[in-house]
């Protein structure tokens, strides 16, 4: 299998990033932010070496990787995530850009992650509190800040009777941590332009699968515009990761991608306030990925 090939990197301890800019500039993230490695001889000799590596791990997760379609964003066999940009694109001569996200072999519960610092007992208190009441709750952050291995143990932590349909554009949550739990991934175009299905449409369909819980992987397009409507819909407890800098941000975040949907930030602002029970924010503190706040919000119905 080729990925086999990248064993070196991806078996790093505690490595939950890959990054390759090219055949000597290559990154690990083992939880203190990006450091570079060096390979060993042979492994990636060239730029050609690096574009042959995206376009070869592109064709073995099924999706197509080229000059006419330069960009992929999907999922491994392995579990690994993968997103590669060609050059020109990409600004490295006849290269590629290559990013790994590397899946946690160890699915961490709350517990966990409470004993490795995310969160104090109070917070740990709350969220327990919330997924109990079925709240609907919006995970944000930046890149890399630790919103899937969150959503991921709040997922975990709901109750086995319940139905969760989960939504992604690429498979990243682990199909072990819930009894009772389906997914749903996005398909880019065939090469004649065809055959794609859209986070949104996918969003739609779960309206009809009897979900008892919607989990949205991450909130990034038009998307939103279903996402806002379903917030209403009796479908209580709701999980979603969207890119924020702050919880006070996430409401702002929400319009601007609503006006990719010609959605109105009023519309947007009614049933935020309405629909959207809790934010809980994760950032870099100190080198390790804390929960900053979790922000309630008391006129949530």
């Amino acid at each position: 299998m080729l990925e086999t090939r990248l064993d070196y990197l991806l078996n790093l301890e505690n490595v939950t990033d890959v990054v390759i800019n090219g055949p000597h500039e290559v990154f690990v993230d083992r939880g203190n932010g990006l450091e570079q490695v060096t390979l060993p001889d042979g492994f990636l000799s060239s730029s050609d070496d690096v574009r042959f590596l995206a376009m070869q791990l592109a064709r073995n997760a099924g999706v197509r990787l080229d000059e006419a379609s330069p960009i992929v964003d999907a999922r491994l066999l392995s579990g690994v995530r993968l997103h590669a940009v060609l050059s020109p694109i990409a600004h490295v001569e006849n290269g590629a850009l290559i990013s790994l996200r590397i899946p946690n072999k160890k699915v961490l519960s709350l517990e966990d992650l409470e004993d490795l610092g995310m969160f104090n007992s109070t917070m740990r208190a709350e969220l327990d509190e919330l997924i109990e009441d079925g709240a609907n709750i919006i995970i944000s952050g930046a890149t890399g800040t630790g919103k899937t291995t969150l959503l991921s143990a709040l997922i975990g932590a709901i109750s086995s009777d319940q139905r969760i349909v989960c939504v992604e554009e690429a498979r990243e949550i682990s199909s072990n941590l819930h009894e009772h739990m389906v997914f749903l991934t996005a398909r880019g175009p065939n090469i004649e332009g065809e055959g794609e299905v859209k986070m949104s449409q996918l969003l739609k369909a779960t309206l009809r699968m009897r979900p008892d819980r919607i989990i949205l992987g991450e909130c990034r397009g038009e998307e939103v515009r279903e996402y806002i409507m379903s917030l209403n819909t009796g479908h209580a407890g709701s999980l979603i990761t969207l890119h924020a800098n702050s919880a006070a941000d996430v409401l702002n975040r929400l319009i601007q991608l609503g006006a990719y949907a010609n959605l109105n930030s009023k519309l947007i602002k009614a049933q935020f306030k309405r629909g959207v029970h809790a934010v809980v924010h994760i950032k870099w503190i100190n080198g390790r990925r804390v929960v900053d706040e979790i922000r309630r919000n008391s006129s949530a119905k």
